[in-house]
């Protein structure tokens, strides 16, 4: 009887020399139908993947189609692997092969080794339970099915069952991430079909990447907080492919047609996923980090605290930053130190972006204690005037909230000018600002200079940062109001169009920040005479809201109940 040998052994098995291997008579008799619902245990996994490792030895990424057609198809004559494991293992094969628990959704173009171990990983981090996996590779018959030729003589409706029957009885699906910053899967057609699936069914994705790509994300998240922003604007659904055509214009055909919401909602499936781990993996690193109450650490703790600002997590946020703040506390004690004062500029960030009036002034007293460390540094000649200009900036913003409107100016103006000393009067640094400047003109009715910085603004977003980036969005957005200000409803609502689409592809349909967008959309559509058009937008702004557990103080909030208790009661 044969017996798979454990990884690392000299005497595993060739794929090429499957005619020595023993193959019991039974595997012929062995139907899909029996064995479909089975799958792979971890210590499976890691036994195919030391004979696909020993197969292609000069292959240094063999893809899914290169281990079937190499190493499986040769190996099990006409079975599928499970049907080939349980028929020549029988001793063992129940610690190799059981009824799937969890479905693996992956791209077959991805490098097959990264997928078996992420598969090996994921199963000894459930230990000691024994999750047995679904991997068409292993789980289909590639005889009869031939997934690796791309011409299979199964029809659509076949596949589309199948599928759904196997995740669904699965109950749970395991998606793997190569590269986990522009990830294969989510440029997949069926693996697009299988997340709806899912998603439908309310069945729980989990996330898995390769060892190899573990290393790479945690070193990007110390490096920045940025890995989710970059990660979610890679995920297109709209632009997937499929090797059969038809097979493409079917799950196109499904999404446009049964999904409401169509690609964005499926882009939103992946992006909530996606970001939930990324942050659950940043906070493991925390957790588990080797050099506590450490420079490093608190640098550590300051990107996963950016991460849950982006996500809009603004308590879990500040309990990071406060960590923050003792480390370096700890460290640096009483003297002024140039980190405590970015974690208070941070602090008084996530203070503003909650947005109540006491945190407005929670925020000011932070940004104020960061501009006297920062102007002290500034003295000394031995700090980047630049840091200090955005203190000001978001100080500007605060006073702008309180409709301190002349105090805003003035920190604006502070800004601009250390920043066109700078970078010039076309730098980026400068447009963010003039930004800001444009709101504030507007609301003191100085339209003229409102329009002008705004314009301006834009402009220098487009060709720094391009059309979709958070911060040109802004200014589509900002764009938008100062335009309906002017009775110029049509172009506001195309500004506030475009910044509702770009929005929804890195944040999703709930984030708050969309609820800012139809709050626009609601004034424009409401000030040109479409009430009925304006007043869904304002109740969907509210929606998000409380989707978001914002309170009705919070500005985003309190202006979509404003707007329907004023112009609808």
């Amino acid at each position: 009887m044969f017996c798979c040998r454990r990884p690392g052994t000299d005497d595993t098995i060739d794929a090429s020399c499957a005619r020595e291997t023993p193959v019991c008579n039974d595997v012929t008799k062995l139907t899909t139908t029996q064995t479909a619902r089975h799958g792979i245990s971890g210590r499976a996994a890691a036994e195919l993947l030391e004979r696909i490792r020993h197969a292609s030895p000069s292959t240094s990424a063999p893809t899914c189609k290169d281990a079937v057609v190499n190493v499986i198809k040769p190996l099990t004559r006409n079975a599928s692997y499970v049907d080939y494991i349980i028929a020549t293992d029988k001793a063992k094969h129940r610690e190799l092969v059981g009824t799937a628990t969890i479905f693996v959704s992956h791209a077959w173009s991805a490098c097959v080794v990264g997928l078996l171990e992420a598969i090996v990983a994921q199963s000894n981090s459930m230990a000691p339970s024994i999750p047995f996996f679904w991997l068409d590779i292993c789980s289909n018959n590639q005889h009869v099915i031939d997934q690796a030729s791309g011409n299979s003589d199964m029809g659509w409706e076949w596949w589309t069952t199948a599928f759904k029957r196997t995740i669904e009885e699965a109950g749970r699906m395991l998606v793997v991430l190569a590269p986990y910053d522009d990830p294969i899967v989510c440029k997949r057609a069926w693996c697009l079909f299988e997340a709806v699936v899912a998603h439908r069914a309310g069945i729980p994705i989990d996330i898995a990447v390769p060892p190899s790509e573990s290393k790479s994300l945690a070193e990007s998240i110390r490096t920045s907080f940025d890995v989710v922003n970059r990660v979610m604007l890679n995920i297109d659904s709209s632009n997937a492919g499929a090797t059969v055509e038809a097979d493409l214009q079917n799950i196109r055909r499904l999404i446009t047609e049964t999904v409401e919401g169509g690609y964005a909602t499926v882009d939103d499936i992946y992006k909530v996923v996606l970001r939930d781990w990324l942050i659950d993996t940043a906070c493991t690193l925390v957790e588990h980090d080797d050099n506590p109450g450490t420079e490093a650490a608190a640098d550590l703790m300051c990107n996963v605290a950016g991460m849950l600002y982006f996500a809009g997590q603004f308590d879990r946020a500040l309990e990071y930053h406060q960590k923050t703040l003792l480390i370096y506390n700890s460290i640096f004690g009483t003297d002024a130190n140039l980190s405590i004062a970015s974690t208070y500029n941070d602090i008084g960030l996530v203070h503003y972006s909650k947005g109540t009036d006491a945190d407005i002034a929670l925020a000011i007293d932070y940004f104020s204690k960061a501009i006297t460390i920062k102007e002290e540094f500034l003295d000394q000649g031995s700090f980047p005037k630049q840091s200090l200009a955005k203190s000001y900036n978001n100080l500007g913003l605060c006073h702008h909230m309180q409709e301190n409107f002349v105090l805003a100016l003035e920190n604006f103006q502070k800004d601009v000018d250390i920043s066109q000393e700078i970078f010039g009067q076309d730098s980026l640094d400068v447009a963010m600002t003039l930004n800001n400047m444009g709101a504030t003109y507007a609301q003191i009715e100085d339209y003229d200079k409102a329009l002008e910085c705004s314009n301006k603004a834009l402009a220098a977003k487009i060709r720094h940062l391009g059309e979709k980036h958070p911060d040109t969005v802004t200014s589509y957005n900002n764009l938008g109001g100062l335009l309906c200000m002017q009775d110029k409803y049509e172009e506001a609502i195309k500004m506030h169009s475009k910044a509702l689409a770009a929005r929804r592809a890195v944040l999703g349909d709930n984030h708050h920040l969309i609820a800012e967008v139809y709050c626009g959309l609601g004034n424009a559509y409401t000030s040109k005479g479409d009430l009925v058009t304006g007043k869904q937008y304002y109740e969907d702004a509210v929606g998000i809201c409380h989707t978001n557990d914002l309170d009705e103080t919070h500005p985003i909030h309190a202006l979509a109940l404003r707007a329907l208790a004023q112009r609808f009661s």
